[in-house]
C-alpha cells in the first residue's frame, strides 16, 4: 500500500504554505502530493505543480481530478510533459476526468458550452488517446509529427515539446465512477483509477469500490489489455488503519489522505502508515 496527500485543503492558502505542505509530505515519506484543479481556486493547478516540481525532490505530483474536456488536449499534454521534465520524471497525468462543473465550462472554455455526460465521456476518451500519441511520438524526423482526426479533436503535423521524461509517458490515472467511462477510458487507456469513498447513496463504499474494480478488470480483459501493473487508488478523509485495511484486502493499492492540515499529515504518517510497511 502506498500513500499520498491531497493538498486541496491548502489551495486557498499562500503558495508558500502549499510548498511547505508538499515538502512536509515528502519528508514524511508520502509517495505523492496532489492538488485540486478547479477555476475557483486562487492557484492554477498545473502552474502550481510546475512550481512544486522545482521546490521538491522525490515526491510524485498530480491532480485530484483535471477536467480534460475543459482543455485543448495538446495544450494539456504539453503542460503535463513540462511538469514531468521540471520534476525529473515525477508527474502523474491526472488523475484525469470529464469535468462536471457547469460554470467552469461556461466561463473557462473556448465555446462556453457544457457538453452532455455522454459527450464529455467521448471527448475525454478521445483527448487521452491524442495526448498519449503526442507524448509517445518519436523525437526524430519524420515520425515526431502527429496527425490525428477524431470526432472532437484533430491535429496536423503536431509536434509536442518537451517530451515527458517518463517512458512511454507519465502514468495516466482517471478519477470517476461512471460505468461508461470505466469501459471506454479507464480499461482502455489508463494506468490507474482513483475515486473517493463517498458519493454512492445507499450503497456501502467498500462494496461499490470492489464492484468498480471488477468492472475495470472485466473490460480490460475484453480489450485483451494487460493491466497487471494497474493501480487502484482512493482519495479519502478516512484515517483509521482498520478501515484502510478493508480496502487493501479487496485490492486497493494506493490511499490519498485528505484532511487534517499539517497535523493531520504528520499524525497519519506516524500512526497509520507504519501499519502497512
Amino acid at each position: 500500500m502506498k500513500f499520498g496527500i491531497h493538498g486541496g485543503q491548502f489551495m486557498r492558502d499562500p503558495v508558500e504554505k502549499l510548498v511547505d505542505a508538499a515538502l512536509e509530505a515528502e519528508r514524511l515519506g508520502y509517495d505523492s502530493f496532489v492538488v485540486s484543479d478547479h477555476t475557483d481556486n486562487p492557484h492554477e493547478a498545473w502552474t502550481l505543480l510546475a512550481y512544486l516540481a522545482r521546490a521538491s525532490t522525490n515526491i510524485k505530483l498530480g491532480t485530484s481530478a483535471t477536467g480534460v474536456c475543459r482543455y485543448v488536449p495538446s495544450v494539456l499534454a504539453r503542460r503535463i510533459a513540462h511538469v514531468d521534465v521540471l520534476s525529473n520524471g515525477r508527474a502523474r497525468a491526472g488523475a484525469l476526468g470529464t469535468g462536471y462543473n457547469w460554470t467552469e465550462f461556461r466561463n473557462f472554455t473556448s465555446d462556453g458550452v457544457y457538453p452532455t455526460r455522454l459527450e464529455r465521456v467521448e471527448k475525454c476518451a478521445e483527448a487521452i488517446q491524442l495526448m498519449i500519441k503526442l507524448w509517445t511520438a518519436a523525437t526524430s524526423e519524420p515520425q515526431r509529427a502527429v496527425d490525428f482526426k477524431g470526432k472532437y479533436y484533430s491535429t496536423i503535423d503536431a509536434i509536442l515539446a518537451p517530451k515527458p521524461l517518463q517512458k512511454p509517458h507519465p502514468p495516466v490515472w482517471y478519477a470517476g465512477t461512471g460505468n461508461l467511462a470505466l469501459k471506454t477510458i479507464v480499461a482502455k487507456y489508463c494506468d490507474g483509477w482513483q475515486c473517493p469513498t463517498y458519493g454512492w447513496s445507499g450503497v456501502p463504499a467498500l462494496e461499490n469500490y470492489e464492484a468498480k474494480m471488477k468492472r475495470i478488470q472485466k473490460y480490460a480483459k475484453e480489450y485483451n489489455r494487460d493491466i497487471s501493473k494497474f493501480t487502484y487508488a482512493i482519495i479519502s478523509p478516512e484515517s483509521a488503519a482498520e478501515r484502510i485495511e478493508e480496502f487493501r484486502a479487496v485490492g486497493c493499492q494506493y490511499w490519498i489522505f485528505f484532511g487534517g492540515g499539517f497535523e493531520g499529515i504528520q499524525k497519519f504518517a506516524k500512526e497509520v502508515i507504519p501499519s502497512f510497511q
